[in-house]
């Protein structure tokens, strides 16, 4: 049937199938005029629906930019929400932390207290003269104040007594020129004084 259309009609009739005349009849220009026609009730009806499409856009962009901000101001409070978790859970533990150190720092205290007690009763029992040591002279467990007066003892054989010294009658000055020291002259005083 349309074998014997040219190529701009077979065009026109694939294209554009609203012409419902007798398509064979129409020149060229018929042809062309319907399609202006076609043409200009689009450009109307795109016309008509354009003022809707900036409508439509403009309420689009309205409610893009609403989730926007939604999306923004959630956004802000979930953060806000983190940070004030974060800071309190530091705050939190920060708190544990200095009253473990605060509860450690008492312990310390009470053991060191409790060591300086202990320290301070045994150099009490020290000056008290309650030591015990081994006394060689008689090998007894004695006083060590006691042991250490009996082994300077037994060293101080040749000292010389108070009232042997004053009998012989030295000045200051020639006690000196003697130049002997105090160890020396409280074991063997009796013999160095004699020469």
């Amino acid at each position: 049937m349309f074998s014997r259309l040219d190529g701009f009609k077979l065009f026109v009739l694939n294209n554009f199938p609203f012409i419902e005349e007798d398509f064979d009849a129409l020149s060229d220009y018929q042809v062309l005029c319907k399609i202006f026609e076609y043409f200009e009730k689009q450009i109307k009806e795109l016309e008509t629906n354009y003022s809707g499409i900036d409508d439509r856009i403009i309420a689009i962009e309205t409610e893009f930019n609403q989730l926007k901000s939604d999306i923004q101001s959630t956004l802000t409070e979930f953060q806000t929400s983190i940070e004030n978790d974060v800071n309190n859970s530091l705050q939190q533990n920060y708190n544990q932390i200095i009253q473990l150190l605060s509860e450690y720092q008492t312990v310390f205290n009470n053991s060191l207290a409790s060591l300086k007690a202990e320290l301070e009763a045994e150099i009490e029992r020290v000056e008290l003269g309650d030591v015990k040591a081994y006394n060689p002279t008689n090998g007894e467990i004695e006083n060590v104040s006691k042991v250490i007066m009996d082994v300077y003892e037994i060293l101080r054989q040749n000292a010389i007594t108070c009232s042997e010294f004053d009998a012989l009658e030295l000045t200051a000055t020639e006690f000196d020129a003697i130049e002997i020291t105090a160890y020396n002259f409280d074991v063997n005083g009796k013999e160095l004084m004699q020469e």
